[in-house]
């Protein structure tokens, strides 16, 4: 027995944080009449990209000044109905028709303004006749810009600008099947980047999935990462290097283990010229040697040389 910190290594690939990223299109089809933004300017959120000309948006805009007007309206013939009855010139019924038209006023323009809140797009910065403009939903960097004065984008055209905040960026890993067991003790993670071989960067297993595939059997987990040097681009390949906490652990030459059947075996002295078959489960140490897990205890004395002779003796 002795202190062992068990490690082990897997490929991965940087990518932004999904929270830190966007990928913005038109909500409405319209014509780009301006874009406020160029590649690699930094901008917070709700800033604005770019500004386009839509007749869908104008008409949403329509309806939502109409349904104003309406509801403010229905307000007023309230107030007048409920100052008649207070006076006792008016007539209850007249009141409860009053509030009735209100209520139904107030949700065609709560339905107006939530139209638009689907969008992103606050009501409180609309106008009649105005274009649209299209804002950050997250801070960041502009990592994309495809806008193009003039053109015409349909509902369905693909996103334009891309932003994200790459201060902070994740890596995505597969741990195989017979290394899960490790994660739940893993005590540092580093990040070698293909790009940059023999260099490690610090980062914190932040999330380790509950499903293992069945075709890879494996499991996925996520590593954070500092990068505020911008040096982990998304998409870039890394190794993820993971040790678990140390302790105390038996530690056998690989020599010593014998497989038969899918069975992994040691030979253990069992007297003068005497051994037994013990089954172990092993783990992977080094190049040299492998953690028991199970079977033989430390002290016990076994075959670690040329164990195979042994193998068929009776």
């Amino acid at each position: 027995s002795e202190p062992y910190a068990a490690s082990f290594s897997t490929s991965g690939v940087v990518k932004a944080i999904p929270s830190n990223y966007a990928e913005v299109a038109s909500p409405f089809a319209g014509r780009i009449v301006r874009s406020l933004v160029r590649i690699g300017q930094r901008v917070e959120k709700g800033a604005p990209l770019f500004e386009i000309s839509s007749a869908d948006f104008s008409d949403a805009v329509k309806s939502l000044s109409h349904a104003r007007e309406q509801m403010e309206l229905a307000r007023k013939t309230l107030a007048r109905e409920r100052d008649l009855l207070a006076n006792r010139v008016g007539a209850v019924k007249d009141v409860e028709e009053a509030e009735a038209a209100f209520e139904g006023a107030r949700d065609e323009y709560d339905h107006a303004v939530a139209a638009l809140r689907v969008y992103d797009i606050d009501p409180a910065r609309c106008a009649v006749g105005q274009p649209l403009t299209v804002r950050a939903p997250v801070g960041g960097e502009v990592l994309r810009n495809d806008l193009v004065v003039g053109e015409y984008l349909r509902e369905d055209a693909d996103p334009r600008v891309a932003v994200a905040d790459l201060r902070k960026v994740w890596v995505g890993a597969n741990v195989m099947e017979n290394e899960v067991r490790l994660l739940k003790d893993i005590d540092s993670v580093s990040i070698e980047l293909v790009s940059q071989p023999g260099r490690r960067f610090a980062g914190e297993l932040c999330y380790t999935g509950g499903l293992l595939d069945p075709q890879t059997r494996s499991v996925e987990v996520i590593v954070a990462c500092d990068n505020a040097g911008r040096e982990m681009m998304p998409n870039m390949f890394a190794t993820v290097n993971l040790t678990a906490r140390g302790g105390a652990a038996v530690l056998v030459p690989k020599t010593a283990v014998l497989q038969r059947d899918g069975a992994r075996y040691v030979l253990v002295k069992a007297g003068e010229r005497a051994f037994r078959k013990v089954d172990v489960q092993v783990a992977s140490a080094d190049s040299e040697r492998v953690v028991v897990l199970g079977g033989v205890d430390a002290g016990q004395e076994i075959v670690v040389s040329g164990a195979f002779y042994l193998v068929d003796v009776k």
